[in-house]
């Protein structure tokens, strides 16, 4: 099982996706508390569907900046870089991203 965050297509199904594991969500919710970082700590469910509006994105990915600058976990830096991947392409089609539990 996971948290998949996704940008959707038309039709609803996912487009593009990034998994995390329960661990890594519990390292990822760690460190966004410790932060001070809502718009990520909104995730804190693991097993609750969540939705960054496009107009939150931007504030979600100064905070993915921030965590990417104070972790030294490589599984988590490396979830960081594809997290920055998919804003960018939330930002540029114009589409929220959703986080799914699967």
């Amino acid at each position: 099982m996971s948290l998949d965050f996704s940008i959707l297509d038309a039709s609803g199904a996912p487009k593009k996706s990034v998994p995390l594991d329960v661990e890594l969500h519990h390292e990822l919710l760690v460190a966004a508390k410790s932060l001070g970082l809502g718009e990520v700590v909104r995730f804190h469910d693991y097993y609750e569907d969540e939705e960054i509006p496009l107009s939150s994105i931007p504030i979600f990915m100064q905070e993915i900046f921030i965590l990417k600058n104070n972790t030294n976990s490589s599984r988590l830096l490396d979830f960081l870089e594809k997290m920055t991947s998919l804003g960018s392409s939330a930002l540029s089609e114009k589409r929220s991203i959703v986080a799914i539990s699967d």
